[in-house]
């Protein structure tokens, strides 16, 4: 069965961050705070947040977004952060994300992935997407943006990685 590609109903990023010293991976509020930053960051509003400490060392924070989801996943022992992003919409800077994110955990080296997320056949989602390109992040808050350290907007297009081709720095 032949599978088309329909138009883009969403964006996913997911960076692999690695030689991040263990004083970042196990201060818990820096992690809170970074997850707060990079969905600020994306225009991404947290409707709510589960952090969670395991064994071997390290955080699982899982952010969930309106029809989205944040996740952080740290191991303070192989000195790794991995994040993914999920939005929805086609508008998301993701290069300046990748640039915050270097600078919330000064990371060795960091790779990302940019995938435009489709339905198989073009067809709405159950979510409600619609065939604009509007999305509900446009509702997040002027004075939510000002608080953000980083002061960038998201743009469409621009340098990012939408070709699905894996970017390591």
């Amino acid at each position: 069965m032949r599978r088309r590609s329909g138009k883009p109903r969403g964006i996913e990023v997911l960076m692999d961050l690695a030689g991040v010293s263990a004083d970042t991976l196990e201060d818990e509020s820096l992690l809170e705070n970074a997850t707060q930053e990079l969905c600020r960051f994306a225009r991404a509003r947290i409707l709510e947040t589960t952090t969670f400490r395991h064994e071997p060392p390290g955080f699982t924070i899982c952010a969930v977004l309106p029809q989205g989801h944040f996740t952080l996943h740290s191991q303070t022992d192989t000195g790794a952060v991995f994040l993914n992003l999920f939005v929805r919409g086609t508008r998301l800077d993701d290069e300046g994300l990748v640039e915050l994110a270097e600078k919330l955990f000064a990371p060795e080296r960091i790779g990302f992935y940019t995938c435009p997320r489709t339905t198989p056949d073009g067809t709405p989602t159950s979510a409600g997407f619609d065939d604009d390109d509007r999305d509900d992040r446009d509702d997040v808050e002027e004075e939510e943006m000002a608080t953000s350290s980083s002061g960038g907007r998201g743009g469409r297009g621009g340098r990012g990685g939408r070709d699905g081709r894996r970017r390591r720095r």
